[in-house]
């Protein structure tokens, strides 16, 4: 997997903030494109979303959860922006929406606004790993398709 190109810092809220009447698909092919976040949300809503962009998420759900269990489950704060990019534009590549891909590789706000949809916090993950244990079919169903 390729390493990213976007910076290593941790961003803050405040530096990934969409400004109100910012078109933020301005520039991006139509399948890059996505909606983002409802005004004072910082999650996107995953059923708003294209059929493509919500076939990586969910694929990428799969990918960091497995990650974060079995090998990177406490990666260092400079690297996590890069293994998102990484793992988000591999994930969109392997699926076949090179768009997306593109996308996931350039622009960082687009990154980050995805990546709080893809990293629920470790508390939540492990009581929904405790109580339900569908999220394996979810994954096989993803990875097949």
């Amino acid at each position: 997997m390729q390493s990213s190109n976007l910076e290593s810092e941790a961003l803050s809220d405040d530096d990934t903030s969409i400004p109100c009447g910012c078109d933020v698909n301005k520039g991006w092919e139509h399948g890059a494109h996505f909606v983002p976040p409802q005004l004072g949300a910082h999650i996107i809503s995953i059923r708003l979303q294209s059929p493509a962009l919500q076939m990586v998420i969910k694929a990428a759900i799969c990918e960091i959860t497995g990650n974060a269990l079995f090998s990177t489950a406490y990666p260092s704060a400079i690297t996590v922006a890069n293994y998102f990019c990484d793992t988000l534009r591999a994930t969109a590549n392997n699926l076949n929406v090179s768009v997306l891909g593109r996308r996931f590789g350039k622009d960082r706000r687009f990154v980050e606004t995805i990546s709080r949809v893809v990293s629920p916090p470790m508390s939540v993950l492990l009581l929904f790993l405790i109580f339900d244990h569908s999220w394996l079919s979810i994954c096989q169903t993803s990875i097949v398709a």
